[in-house]
């Protein structure tokens, strides 16, 4: 997988490429633990990802400490 992040100000969105599963989900986890500080408006851009699991879901869902 392949994940992009472009920030502009307070807002991030985040493009992903390939698959987001078991192995790749913690990448996507890592990189929003990183990224998401200050940002009020978060886009996630899934239009070239071909495949999510339960894994990446989790990801999306999940309550976090963000």
């Amino acid at each position: 997988m392949k994940l992009t992040p472009q920030k502009n100000g307070t807002d991030l969105t985040i493009y992903l490429s390939g698959e987001l599963n078991t192995l790749t989900a913690p990448e996507l986890s890592a990189l929003l633990d990183k990224e998401l500080g200050g940002v009020k408006a978060l886009t996630l851009d899934f239009s070239e990802c071909d495949y999510v699991s339960s894994a990446g879901l989790r990801v999306l869902l999940a309550p976090s400490s963000r």
